[in-house]
């Protein structure tokens, strides 16, 4: 983009790479120390992926608050933030939320008003989200959730590790492959939620969904059918055919 030059373009790619370099180094130093406790839930990884997220969460919450224009897709990004760090929690909230919801009714609360916040208005929120779609941030908040949600999933709990390791295959190797792919991809939603606050300020919402869900893009550029140019060149005819008259 324009605005943005390529030193600190660099300079930001640099600290993500950083960030997820380091955190990889970090994770077998925390194995021998914690052991395969250190990946269980409510032990310092699953904490360490809760604060990243909420931190996802937080940012794009004061960015909906301070960016009016981009309010909308702003709101719908923070709940599904913070969806992902109640899901987080799910030994902490299934033993404290009453009803025998769990974990889950926080979740579908978040998902609901995530929900509302994008279809009260679908044609601003789509004017939001075109051009966001084709941003570097929008790019690495995909490839972060699909880290998170597909990714980590596959490989914890599919046949993968299974074919791999045999007879010796261990569910506690298993969850840690599974916690290492999720923190990963928590440190990728959390680039991408930088690089899109980035991004945001120096953008616009684009103008073509703004004129509503049942109005085609093309009918602002064509112009109404108009009788008058006929009509005035009809009108010569008609004074030539007077003075033909008024000669004979």
């Amino acid at each position: 983009m324009k605005h943005d030059a390529l030193a600190p373009t660099a300079s930001r790619y640099a600290a993500y790479g950083a960030v997820l370099f380091g955190w990889l180094l970090l994770l077998p130093h925390i194995a021998k120390i914690g052991g395969v406790d250190a990946f269980r839930d409510g032990a310092i990884v699953e904490w360490f992926q809760f604060i990243v997220v909420l931190a996802a969460a937080g940012l794009f919450a004061v960015a909906a608050y301070r960016l009016p224009q981009w309010r909308q897709l702003l709101s719908v990004l923070a709940m599904f933030a913070l969806i992902a760090a109640v899901r987080e929690q799910d030994a902490l909230l299934d033993r404290t939320v009453p009803w025998m919801l769990g974990w889950k009714g926080p979740a579908l609360a978040c998902l609901i008003v995530g929900l509302i916040a994008a279809v009260r208005d679908l044609p601003r929120f789509g004017a939001q989200l075109e051009p966001f779609a084709r941003t570097n941030g929008f790019a690495i908040l995909w490839t972060g959730a699909f880290a998170v949600i597909c990714a980590a999933q596959m490989i914890g709990h599919g046949d993968l590790l299974r074919i791999i390791t045999a007879d010796a295959y261990d569910a506690d190797a298993k969850r840690v492959v599974e916690e290492a792919f999720e923190s990963f991809g928590y440190l990728l939603l959390l680039a991408g939620t930088v690089e899109t606050l980035v991004h945001l300020p120096h953008m616009a919402p684009s103008p073509i969904w703004r004129r509503g869900l049942n109005e085609s893009p093309l009918a602002a550029h064509e112009s109404p059918e108009v009788d008058e140019p006929r009509e005035s060149l009809s009108k010569p005819r008609l004074r030539r055919r007077d003075t033909e008259s008024t000669r004979a």
